[in-house]
C-alpha cells in the first residue's frame, strides 16, 4: 500500500480460500505470493471465504448423493470433498486474515462433526467468523474483528445450500443444529400460456397432479400466488410475452428479511459492515459463470441499502462485475484466492466411484479424471477465468465514505505443475492487464471504469 492510506480505514477481501497444502512453512512462500501477503497485511482488516472443512483427519466425509436434479447441482457434488488442516487456517492468519466466511456448499462435506471441527478450531485461535454456528441464530449472527480502534461487523449466508446442512434453531425440549446460514433461492419456470396447460394436462393424466398436491400438503408449502403452478417440485408460471420465458431465480423471502435484519444488528454496534454471500448460480439457472445473475444484483443491494459497507460475492470461482452503489463497493464474485483442489490426500469412496475409479489407494487418480481428458487439460483445468483473481482494497475515509478502490490482480498458475497450482501470485504485466480489460468488460454494465496505474486496478466512486 501507500501512506496515501493513512487516517483511513483500509479493508481487502479475496475469493474462495480453498487451502489445502502448506504455503508458508519451510523455505517460506513461492515466487510471486509474497507481494500479496503484504497486501493483506497493509490493511486495516482483511477477509476471505473459507471453502474447506477443519479436520484432523477424524471425522467421516458424507458427500452428497448423485442425484441430478436442480438442488443436488447448487450443492456439492460427490467427486471432491474438501478437508483441510488447522495448520492451514494459522497460516491465513499468519497472511493478515482477521475475517473468515464460513458457509458455503461445502461446508457439510464431513457431516455436523466437520463442521464442529470446523468451529472449534476457528474458535480456539478467537477468530471472527461468521455464517457457520451451532444453531441458526449462531450462524445468522455477526462476528466482530477489531482494528486501528475500528470494529468490523461480519455477516455471512450461503446461497449454494447443501442439503441438510442449514443449521436449525432449538425448541425449548431439543437444542438446535449446527449448520450454515442459509439464503434459499426458488426457481420459477415461466412458459407459454399453452405450455403450462400442456403441463397441466401431463401432471392429470401421470397422476402427478395428486402426488404433488400430498408432497405439498406434507411439506407445509403455502398456496402459490397469482396464477402459479406447481409441477411436482417446480414451481411454473405462464407469461404471454416470449422473451420473458425461462427460469427466473429469487430470494426466499424469510431468509433474506433474517439476514438484512443481522446487517442492521451489526451496523448498530460498529464502524463497519461487510456482507459476504457465497453463491455458484448464473442467470437463468446457469453454473458458475462469469454473468451475474439479477436475484443477485437485487440482494446486494438490499444488502447495502440495510447497512453493509461492502457486499462481497463468492462461490462461482471466476470473477463478476463490481458496482459502487450507493457509494459502496459491491464485488459480485472474487473468484479464486486459493483452489489447492489437486492435492488433497483423503477422500472418500464415493469420490472414486463418482468417476469410474476401482483402486481407492492413489487420489490422484480422482483428479486425472475430474480434469484431463485424453491426456488434455478439461474442464475448469482449462477455463483461463478459473485462475485469475483480483484481492481489492478499499480504502474509507474517515468521515466513512469511500474513497477509492485499489485492486491487486494476481493468477493461480493454471499451467504449472500440480504441486504449484492453486496457489496465487502477483500477476505479471501481461497477465494483469487481460485480468484487469476482463474485468472492466464485467463491470462496464454497473457503470463502473477501472483505470490503470503501475499494473493495479482503481476504481474512484464518481
Amino acid at each position: 500500500m501507500d501512506d496515501e492510506h493513512e487516517g483511513q480505514f483500509t479493508l481487502t477481501a479475496t475469493g474462495d480460500a480453498i487451502i489445502t497444502r502448506s504455503v508458508l512453512s519451510g523455505s517460506g512462500p513461492p515466487k510471486g505470493f509474497a507481494p500479496i501477503v503484504e497486501w493483506l497485511q497493509a490493511a486495516d482488516a482483511a477477509m476471505t471465504n473459507l471453502e474447506v472443512v477443519l479436520t484432523d483427519g477424524s471425522d467421516y466425509a458424507t458427500p452428497p448423493r448423485t442425484v441430478r436434479d436442480q438442488y443436488q447441482y447448487l450443492s456439492s457434488f460427490p467427486g471432491v470433498v474438501l478437508p483441510s488442516r488447522p495448520s492451514h487456517l494459522d497460516e491465513l492468519l499468519q497472511m493478515g486474515i482477521g475475517l473468515f466466511a464460513a458457509a458455503s456448499n461445502h461446508s457439510l462435506d464431513f457431516g455436523h462433526r466437520g463442521m464442529e471441527s470446523t468451529m472449534a478450531a476457528l474458535e480456539a485461535r478467537d477468530v471472527a467468523y461468521a455464517g457457520l454456528g451451532q444453531d441458526l441464530p449462531a450462524a445468522r449472527s455477526p462476528a466482530f474483528f477489531h482494528s486501528a480502534g475500528t470494529r468490523v461487523g461480519l455477516v455471512t449466508a450461503t446461497a449454494s445450500v447443501p442439503p441438510g446442512g442449514e443449521a436449525g434453531a432449538g425448541s425449548s425440549m431439543l437444542p438446535g443444529r449446527p449448520g450454515i446460514s442459509p439464503l434459499h433461492v426458488e426457481w420459477t419456470y415461466k412458459v407459454r400460456p399453452a405450455q403450462l396447460d400442456q403441463l397441466r394436462a401431463i401432471a392429470e393424466e401421470t397422476g402427478l397432479a395428486a402426488i404433488t398436491e400430498t408432497w405439498t400438503k406434507r411439506e407445509g408449502s403455502e398456496p402459490l400466488a397469482g396464477d402459479g403452478y406447481r409441477f411436482g417440485h417446480m414451481t411454473v408460471e405462464a407469461v404471454d410475452n416470449p422473451g420473458e420465458t425461462g427460469i427466473e431465480l429469487s430470494v426466499s423471502d424469510p431468509d433474506a428479511s433474517a439476514i438484512l435484519a443481522q446487517i442492521r444488528e451489526a451496523a448498530s454496534t460498529s464502524d463497519f459492515v461487510v456482507m459476504s454471500l457465497h453463491a455458484h448460480q448464473g442467470p437463468g439457472g446457469t453454473r458458475n459463470v462469469e454473468e451475474t445473475p439479477g436475484f443477485l444484483i437485487d440482494f446486494a443491494r438490499d444488502c447495502i441499502d440495510a447497512g453493509a459497507d461492502a457486499f462481497v460475492g463468492t462461490g462461482p470461482h471466476v470473477l463478476r462485475g463490481i458496482e459502487v452503489y450507493d457509494d459502496r463497493p459491491i464485488f459480485y464474485s472474487l473468484g479464486n484466492f486459493f483452489a489447492q483442489f489437486e492435492t488433497i490426500r483423503h477422500l472418500p469412496a464415493q469420490s472414486f466411484e463418482y468417476y469410474g475409479i476401482e483402486d481407492d489407494r492413489f487420489p490422484v487418480a480422482v483428479f486425472d479424471a475430474r480434469y484431463y481428458e485424453d491426456g488434455e487439460p478439461a474442464g475448469s483445468l482449462a477455463t483461463p477465468a478459473y485462475w485469475r483473481t483480483v484481492v481489492p482494497a478499499c480504502s474509507f475515509r474517515t468521515d466513512g465514505s469511500l474513497n477509492r478502490i485499489k485492486l491487486l490482480p494476481c493468477t493461480l498458475g493454471q499451467a504449472g505443475p500440480r504441486s504449484q497450482r492453486g496457489t496465487p501470485r502477483r500477476a505479471d504485466d501481461e497477465s494483469a492487464a487481460g485480468i484487469l480489460d476482463s474485468l472492466q468488460s464485467l463491470s462496464a454494465p454497473f457503470g463502473t471504469t477501472i483505470d490503470r496505474v503501475d499494473g493495479i486496478g482503481v476504481i474512484r466512486p464518481s
